[in-house]
């Protein structure tokens, strides 16, 4: 994964995957959102410590533009990087430090992610490509 989309007037959400499919998804309450978001990057940032996940905000509505099968076309679409929210954004060793600090354990943070995504109680958080 290298960025989280998020649109600034709905509740659309695009996970990019340089490598692979991105995952659009839609109808999630902005506190799932933000659940999701603080999720991911905890895990990324234990993972991968020395990339930055990008976070964008987008003021519109349908995020389609920047979900695509990035295998088939070769290249990430991403936004515009004044949209870049890097004030949410972290990476490297220090935040590490700062993760296990507040006591976050991998298997705790995997159920918590797989609880929001998989979503076994049937909220109605939907899945676009």
């Amino acid at each position: 994964m290298s960025a989280i989309i998020k649109s600034t007037v709905s509740s659309e959400l695009v996970l990019v995957f340089p490598s692979a499919k991105d995952c659009r998804l839609t109808g999630l309450t902005e506190e799932r959102i933000n659940e999701l978001q603080s999720l991911i990057q905890v895990r990324y940032v234990n993972k991968c410590p020395t990339k930055t996940l990008m976070i964008y905000a987008c003021p519109t509505r349908s995020l389609r533009e920047y979900s695509q099968d990035n295998r088939k076309y070769g290249f990430v679409n991403l936004p515009a990087d004044e949209l870049r929210m890097r004030d949410q954004e972290f990476g490297g060793p220090n935040e590490i430090e700062e993760v296990n600090v507040e006591g976050d354990h991998e298997q705790d943070i995997n159920e918590m992610f797989n609880q929001s995504i998989l979503d076994p109680a049937g909220s109605g958080v939907n899945r676009r490509s």
